[in-house]
């Protein structure tokens, strides 16, 4: 009678006894080092156990105000690097002081371009002055505003030739841009005067008649 050999595959080995908790070590560490990047990918709010934290105010958008609620443990330069897999557009750097400070970026790139609509990754950077580092990062997406102006109140449709210095418009603009200002006169379709003026973004702008039209009141009929 012939002797039967084990030919099974999972039959132990000497090499088994390193080989397998190795593989357990390897696979351990790649879980620890996945899962914080994943935390910071899928949260706009950072808080470190040092007392750094940074969180987005509103959404992100493109050629636009965009801001940053930076809370630093202590004085020092703050930097945000806004790249993706292709390149880097913008890294913004600014001194900060212990406490909450605002940091604030236009949407755009370092020539002033406009950013695509998509997720970029913002990787945010804290040197303090003692020289601790504070670092953290997440993934934002950036989106188009197709809002630009918030409100625009005149006091008035009528600016009365009697009384011009009463009459004006206030306007806040949700993007930094020009306001165009057009005077009709009765009975012709196109504008007789065409005026623009700057806006500022968040900001409360206040214009007079002359301050648009360079001229203290309108002429009879417009």
């Amino acid at each position: 009678m012939k002797e039967m050999k084990n030919t099974r595959s999972d039959r132990m080995r000497p090499e088994d006894c390193i080989w397998k908790p190795a593989v357990r070590r390897i696979c351990l560490l790649l879980l620890l080092l996945f899962l914080p990047g994943c935390y910071g990918c899928c949260h706009a709010e950072m808080t470190d156990d040092r007392g750094f934290s940074v969180q987005r105010i509103g959404q992100m958008i493109c050629n636009g105000d965009n801001a940053f609620s930076v809370e630093a443990p202590e004085d020092g330069t703050f930097s945000i690097t806004i790249y993706d897999d292709v390149c880097r557009y913008r890294i913004i750097r600014e001194s900060v002081s212990a406490g909450i400070n605002e940091i604030r970026w236009d949407g755009c790139g370092y020539n002033g371009e406009q950013l695509d609509t998509k997720y970029y990754n913002f990787d945010f950077r804290l040197e303090g002055a003692s020289g601790e580092i504070y670092r953290y990062f997440f993934r934002s997406p950036i989106v188009e505003n197709a809002q630009h102006l918030q409100f625009v109140l005149p006091s008035s449709g009528t600016a009365c030739s009697a009384v011009p210095e009463e009459w004006f418009v206030e306007i806040k603009a949700v993007r930094n841009g020009a306001v165009i200002f057009e005077i009709l006169k009765d009975n012709e379709p196109e504008p007789v005067h065409i005026a623009e003026r700057t806006v500022h973004t968040g900001r409360v702008e206040h214009f007079t008649f002359e301050n648009i039209f360079g001229r203290s009141k309108p002429d009879a009929g417009e």
